[in-house]
C-alpha cells in the first residue's frame, strides 16, 4: 500500500511522499504554532478528500468542538458567525461530516491498550481504519511512569505505538510539545529527549 499524503506538500516532501503505512509518525511542535489546525487538516483532508477513515484521541478538544472547528475550516470561517444566506451552505457542510469516516475519542488520558482495544474495536464493527492521530503525547500514560528516569516513559510509549502501527497496518500520527527552546539550540532538530 502506498504512503498516505498529509494533504501539505512540503510535509509529504519532508516524510518522503507523506505517511507510511505501519508506522509512527511523531510531529513536534512549540505551543501555540498551530498544532491543531495541522492535525486537524491533516484528519480532514484524509477523511473528506480520500475517504480514509481517521480516528482521533484528543484530550483538548471534545466531539462537539472538533466538529466545529472541522466545520468551520471547512467552510474557511467561524461557525458561530455566520449570515443567513451561509446557512444552506453550513447545513451542507454538517451533512458531509455527518458522513465523514472521522471517529473522536475524547478523554484526559488513555493507555495504549486502550487505543488498541478501540481501534480493534472499529475494525471488527466493519469500518476499515485507515490512521490514528493522537492529539498529544502527554494523552498516553504508561503504569511504568518514572520508575527510572524521566523520559523512560516516552520512550516505552513510543515504541509500542510503533508496535500498534505495525499491528494494525495503518499508519500512526501522535503529536508532541517540544520540551526546550528549540531556537536557542544549535540544531532544529529535535531528539527524544525533547518530547513530553
Amino acid at each position: 500500500m502506498k504512503n498516505f499524503s498529509t494533504g501539505f506538500s512540503e510535509l509529504d516532501k519532508q516524510l518522503d511522499r507523506g505517511l507510511p503505512v505501519s508506522s509512527l509518525t511523531i510531529i513536534t511542535y512549540s505551543l501555540s504554532r498551530g498544532e491543531t489546525s495541522l492535525w486537524l487538516s491533516t484528519a480532514m483532508y484524509l477523511a473528506l478528500k480520500k475517504h480514509i477513515p481517521v480516528a482521533i484521541f484528543s484530550r483538548n478538544l471534545s466531539k462537539r468542538e472538533l466538529a466545529k472547528q472541522i466545520i468551520s475550516n471547512k467552510l474557511e470561517r467561524d461557525a458561530s458567525i455566520l449570515q443567513p444566506e451561509s446557512l444552506k451552505e453550513l447545513a451542507d457542510t454538517m451533512e458531509v461530516m455527518a458522513n465523514a469516516p472521522i471517529y473522536v475519542d475524547y478523554t484526559k488520558s488513555t493507555t495504549i491498550i486502550d487505543i488498541q482495544r478501540k481501534a480493534s474495536a472499529l475494525i471488527k464493527s466493519g469500518e476499515k481504519l485507515g490512521t490514528i492521530i493522537i492529539e498529544d503525547l502527554q494523552l498516553i500514560s504508561n503504569n511504568n511512569s518514572g520508575k527510572y528516569n524521566y523520559f523512560e516513559p516516552s520512550k516505552v510509549i513510543l515504541q509500542r505505538l510503533r508496535n500498534l502501527s505495525r499491528e494494525l497496518n495503518i499508519p500512526i500520527v501522535v503529536n508532541s510539545n517540544l520540551l526546550c527552546n528549540e531556537e536557542n539550540r544549535e540544531s532544529h532538530r529535535p531528539e527524544l529527549i525533547h518530547f513530553i
